[in-house]
């Protein structure tokens, strides 16, 4: 399926495909190409597993709820049913597809409800389900109409709960910057079929206000385009660079974090505020205004 790489701005200040694919054209793109084990590793080094659980320690440290219901909205391998469960939560998973949680936790399998994501929150919505922390992590980059979704979050919180939600941090002044100078390729944070929308911190701000909800916070993390302004660590111009910025970003972060999750937090929503990261992050909650 070719789809073009046109954008434009919504009127919340994100941008969006011009020519979005079908919800069926999507379903077979996702069938075919992505809910499967070959998109995921089969093995983690020790860092690379430590660095998965970093937004759930982030989490913990902003929710003031400690322990409660948890729900992730697009769980994929079940990191965080992993962790959360082991820190006595009661957690439920909702993913297109059991198969990276069955290899990577098979203990969590029972916790994971496997579907269509729309129609497994009408369920969970229909039931009254309420949760106290909820993560939905670069999902809604993926869906056809964000402000649908991002307003259920209204109906799935608990008076006290708090949503994150993570997404690629695109069109950034950095990733603008990168192309004025000619580092970057234009429009190179476009990528349909798998991405249908583009959002910043404050683009983020704006659906979660026009939607009712109250911003708790606003996060960035690692801002990885930062290399691309070093010609021998540009990883769009030199594709073997990109192995080593990765690593580079997961030794920084875990060092952060092991000197304690008051510094991990302080160190993202320093870039929050600065409108940096590879991806934006946005605490919402229920506004009781």
């Amino acid at each position: 399926m070719s789809v073009s790489k046109e954008v434009r701005q919504n009127p919340l200040g994100y941008y969006e495909l011009v020519n979005k694919p079908t919800q069926a054209e999507l379903e077979k793109f996702y069938n075919d190409q992505y809910f499967d084990s070959k998109n995921f590793e089969f093995k983690y080094s020790e860092e690379e597993f430590f660095h998965k659980k970093l937004s759930f320690i982030e989490a913990l440290e902003i929710s003031k709820c400690k322990k409660g219901r948890f729900l992730d909205i697009g769980c994929g391998e079940g990191f965080s049913l992993d962790f959360f469960s082991n820190s006595d939560w009661d957690v439920v998973g909702l993913d297109y597809s059991v198969d990276g949680v069955s290899r990577q936790f098979p203990d969590e399998v029972k916790n994971v409800r496997v579907g269509d994501l729309y129609q497994s929150l009408d369920q969970i919505q229909s039931n009254g389900e309420k949760f106290d922390l909820i993560i939905c992590n670069n999902v809604l980059e993926h869906l056809l109409d964000p402000i649908n979704f991002f307003g259920r979050f209204n109906e799935l919180l608990t008076p006290d709960g708090v949503a994150r939600i993570q997404v690629p941090n695109d069109n950034s002044y950095l990733q603008r910057n990168a192309v004025d100078k000619d580092l970057a390729p234009d429009l190179f944070w476009v990528a349909p079929t798998e991405h249908m929308s583009y959002f910043t911190q404050d683009s983020l701000k704006n659906l979660a206000t026009s939607c009712g909800l109250k911003v708790v916070d606003v996060l960035g993390d690692f801002p990885i385009d930062f290399f691309l302004f070093n010609e021998t660590t540009n990883y769009l111009k030199n594709k073997n660079a990109g192995p080593f910025c990765h690593q580079a970003r997961i030794q920084l972060d875990n060092m952060i974090c092991r000197e304690g999750a008051e510094k991990l937090v302080s160190f993202r929503r320093g870039c929050g505020q600065a409108g940096l990261g590879r991806n934006a992050v946005i605490y919402v909650g229920l506004n009781h205004a």
